[in-house]
């Protein structure tokens, strides 16, 4: 090998730093990209990712976002017939505080606000609003929050716990909110209730899998004895996707 060609293959190997850009996402929010060394045979994808790591954000910015989201969801098919679906139960029903498992984090790893977190959250405020239920206690767990995320979920007038605190509060008076969470999220609820009402996952999905959930995690088994299906939330992209509306058989809704 020649030397002007070893030396070559030695540049091709070296790490790069990658310049920084402007981009602009579909909500018109300008974020930082680039910046980040790199080896030559990263992808693409892997440095779009890692530019967002570099971004940080306010309480004030993050508020801003999640109003916007708000906006946008309450726009959506899917938020005018989860409103059709629950306002059967206006009034109705036995919850007297909200426990929310699991919910995300409002900024992803790299930096991005999470849109599906946000979407979620605002499907809980019309939730709360529709049942009639917005000013009962309201707490939150997830140890995925950052410092940002108990901040602005506080400026919501929100309780903010640290796992597993949660879920003593959980009883036959509680609504839950855990949506897209782990089995073992609803073995808990299981011993510590069943709810009054469980928006969650499909429960089937852990019972009837060849994957034994059940024997890890019984009170999954126990939830779903003690909880009926009402109607799988309403689509919106895949934020609610296998998602269930429970109710306690022995406190029902209406």
């Amino acid at each position: 090998m020649t030397k002007t060609k070893a030396k070559k293959n030695k540049q091709a190997n070296k790490a790069v730093r990658t310049k920084r850009a402007i981009i602009e996402d579909e909500d018109g929010w300008a974020h930082v990209v680039g910046g980040r060394t790199i080896k030559a045979d990263a992808s693409r994808l892997k440095i779009k990712k890692w530019g967002f790591d570099v971004v940080t954000y306010t309480l004030e910015e993050i508020t801003k976002k999640y109003e916007s989201v708000v906006e946008k969801w309450e726009e959506s098919d899917a938020c005018k017939e989860l409103v059709k679906l629950a306002l059967t139960y206006e009034g109705k029903s036995q919850v007297k505080n909200v426990v929310i498992m699991g919910l995300g984090s409002f900024q992803m790893q790299m930096g991005d606000f999470s849109r599906t977190t946000m979407t979620q959250l605002a499907a809980l405020d019309t939730i709360r609003k529709t049942l009639a239920i917005w000013d009962l206690p309201v707490v939150a767990q997830d140890p995925a929050f950052s410092p940002l995320d108990k901040e602005f979920l506080q400026s919501l007038g929100f309780q903010v716990l640290e796992t597993p605190e949660g879920y003593d509060l959980i009883n036959t008076n509680s609504l839950v909110y855990a949506i897209h969470c782990y089995p073992f999220v609803y073995d808990e609820v299981g011993k510590k209730g069943p709810p009054a009402v469980l928006i969650g996952n499909d429960l089937t999905r852990f019972t009837g899998s060849t994957m034994d959930f059940v024997r890890v995690c019984p009170d999954i088994l126990t939830c779903l004895e003690a909880l009926e299906s009402l109607f799988p939330l309403p689509q919106s992209r895949s934020d609610f996707s296998d998602t269930i509306w429970y109710a306690g058989k022995k406190l029902p809704l209406g």
